[in-house]
């Protein structure tokens, strides 16, 4: 059995979408940032800490167990107090970059592996109005830094450098082996028939707010990753369909 060490909402769903079934056991510790301690041995601290007390319950199964932090400057921003709180932390993040750290780590009895990606958000200006809004909507509960960059408080972000969803706290791009600084990467579309594989391509992915980019992928922003015609292979190629989505891109 496989027992996810957390109770984010936003891991169960991500969780879920790559395998059928799992048990949620939040753990239940300590997360006191230790005197002198950097962002990334913290964060890293949490996860193991996480693993290894869910692991106590279930000696004999599988615990995935994550933490995420914010990091303005030096400065750790966990789980805001209060409204306050999130108030300050976003206040500090206004037209700023900042770190957000996941650390992953997956727990069977003695055997241990564990994971710690980062990315890069930046802010626009956020003006008090802004901040006070989306206070209003109550997201920025349970959430490192006081904001998710899933709900609404991605109209505050102007681009982001890493894997999106080590921001949303549960990275979940498939990594193997690669070159020097580069990766595998894997997908499949929702009913399974069509699958494709990326090899040797550069982790840095570029992400685009402008209203083109917007319109053509119909959400906040287009990912994109470098790569050539030669490092892609598709399965199930003949099930996709390509059609003219203006004078310069198809879909």
């Amino acid at each position: 059995m496989i027992v996810l060490a957390s109770q984010s909402p936003r891991r169960k769903e991500l969780l879920a979408e790559l395998v059928p079934s799992f048990q949620i056991h939040p753990a239940d510790i300590d997360e006191s940032v230790v005197f002198g301690e950097a962002p990334e041995e913290y964060v890293q601290r949490m996860a193991r800490e996480k693993a290894a007390t869910v692991t106590a319950c279930f000696p004999t199964d599988l615990v995935i167990a994550s933490d995420t932090t914010v990091v303005v400057g030096q400065e750790i921003f966990g789980k805001p107090a209060d409204e306050a709180d999130a108030r300050r932390m976003l206040q500090k993040m206004s037209g700023k970059t900042h770190w957000v750290h996941t650390a992953v780590v997956l727990q069977k009895q003695e055997k241990r592996r564990e994971k710690l990606v980062s990315a890069q958000v930046s802010f626009s200006l956020l003006t008090e109005q802004m901040i006070t809004e989306y206070l209003k909507t109550g997201e920025y509960q349970d959430k490192a830094g006081g904001y998710g960059i899933q709900g609404a408080a991605k109209v505050f972000v102007e681009a982001i450098q890493g894997d999106f969803y080590t921001i949303v706290g549960f990275p979940v791009i498939k990594r193997i082996s690669g070159g020097a600084g580069k990766m595998n990467l894997s997908g499949r579309c929702l009913c399974g028939q069509v699958t494709i594989e990326l090899t040797e391509v550069h982790p840095q992915v570029t992400a685009c707010h402008c209203s083109m980019c917007q319109k053509f992928h119909g959400g906040p922003f287009l990912a994109l990753a470098a790569c050539s015609r030669d490092q892609i292979t598709f399965t199930g190629e003949s099930l996709i369909q390509r059609y003219n989505s203006s004078n310069w891109a198809q879909r």
